[in-house]
C-alpha cells in the first residue's frame, strides 16, 4: 500500500514570473510472511518560472 500527500502555495508576479513552495510525503511499505519494511519520505520542493 502507498500513500501519497502534497500540497503546495503558488504566487504570481504580474510581470508573468511565479514561484511556488510545497511539501510531500510518501507513505508505504510491505506486509506480508517472507518480509516486512515501511518507509516515510518527506521532500521540499521550489519552483520559479515564467509564463508568455
Amino acid at each position: 500500500m502507498c500513500e501519497f500527500r502534497a500540497m503546495r502555495a503558488p504566487y504570481e508576479f504580474d510581470s508573468g514570473w511565479y514561484v511556488t513552495a510545497g511539501y510531500r510525503t510518501l507513505e508505504g511499505g510491505a506486509d506480508n510472511d517472507d518480509v516486512y519494511a515501511f518507509a516515510w519520505l518527506h521532500y521540499a520542493q521550489a519552483t520559479v518560472g515564467y509564463r508568455f
